[in-house]
């Protein structure tokens, strides 16, 4: 037993200190391994659960009726909750909101309202400016395929929310 002997000499601890503190150590570990025992073993044997949760399932289920109360109707034309649905909130992007139908006049838009179309960002939006100040108003919708990164699958997801009008 050398570790022990090492310890008392670095702190230079008498006879009677090491077996004070020796006491006082093996006292908390008898006290600390009962405490355990019965909080463990004798509540699971008489049938009690460790641990009472029936108060935050309360206040669990009291606020999400809050939330379904206040969850906007269908008829509003917002997506309602099904089952099977994720009960996860939606994440919000910093972005705009997506235009409507037909909603934005790529002959007149801004670079705001560019950048608000799915798929187009700055660098993008920028592009279609340029074009159009280059070669002229768009004469047709498809003419915006002939900006360079506008491809055929970026048109498909444009084409509904872009007008010349």
């Amino acid at each position: 037993m050398r570790f022990p002997r090492s310890v008392v000499e670095y702190f230079g601890f008498t006879k009677t200190e090491t077996r004070v503190i020796l006491f006082i150590l093996g006292a908390f570990l008898v006290g600390g391994g009962l405490k355990l025992y019965e909080f463990y073993f004798q509540a699971a044997d008489q049938g009690e659960p460790l641990f009472d949760y029936t108060e935050s399932d309360r206040e669990f289920q009291k606020r999400a009726e809050g939330l379904l109360k206040s969850a906007p109707s269908e008829r509003s034309g917002a997506r309602a909750v099904t089952e099977g649905s994720s009960s996860q909130p939606a994440k919000r992007s910093k972005r705009k909101a997506t235009p409507t139908v037909h909603s934005i006049n790529i002959n007149t838009a801004s670079k705001d309202q560019l950048m608000a179309l799915p798929g187009i960002g700055e660098e993008l939006s920028e592009r279609i400016i340029l074009y159009r100040e280059d070669h002229g108003q768009f004469a047709s919708v498809g003419d915006l395929k002939n900006v360079k990164g506008i491809g055929d699958k970026k048109f498909e997801q444009l084409k509904l929310y872009i007008t010349l009008e």
